[in-house]
């Protein structure tokens, strides 16, 4: 049997080793959720940077861009409840 403050210790350093793991794990998540997200960011900040250019030659007063014909959508229905 094991005196008070050995069993404290003891518990303390199962803890610290508990803890130091899943901040490793932790880190290692975040490492592989940042770079999971900056292919989509980079290429939805591409889209708006064509997307701004576009409109900026659009808005020229001899734009070198036309704009397509578009089929009319539906207009969606709102049901009553």
């Amino acid at each position: 049997m094991c005196r008070l403050t050995e069993c404290t210790n003891a518990s303390r350093a199962v803890r610290n080793s508990l803890l130091k793991e899943l901040r490793a794990a932790d880190a290692k998540e975040l490492t592989a959720l940042r770079s999971d997200v900056e292919a989509p960011v980079r290429a939805l900040h591409k889209a708006q940077t064509e997307n701004r250019q576009l409109r900026q030659q659009l808005a020229a007063p001899d734009p070198k861009v036309r704009s397509l014909p578009t089929q009319p959508r539906p207009r969606a229905s709102r049901g009553r409840s």
